[in-house]
């Protein structure tokens, strides 16, 4: 094995869901104030759902390996 990490983390998406979190954020104290909260963070939550359907099967099987 080598020392240098074959699948680097990308954090991108993570980085792309926080913006457009941020700006939702700051339109709604701005300017849409009629918007709730819930469509606002409605990207973020978008992201936590895709990882933890990405990561949870991962999880399972990698547990499934070990018995």
């Amino acid at each position: 094995m080598s020392s240098k990490q074959e699948h680097p983390i990308q954090a991108m998406g993570f980085w792309l869901f926080g913006f457009l979190s941020v700006a939702l954020a700051v339109l709604k104290l701005t300017v849409a104030g009629y918007w709730s909260w819930w469509r606002v963070m409605l990207p973020f939550l978008a992201f936590l759902g895709h990882s933890a359907v990405y990561l949870l099967p991962m999880l399972l099987l990698a547990e499934a390996g070990r018995r």
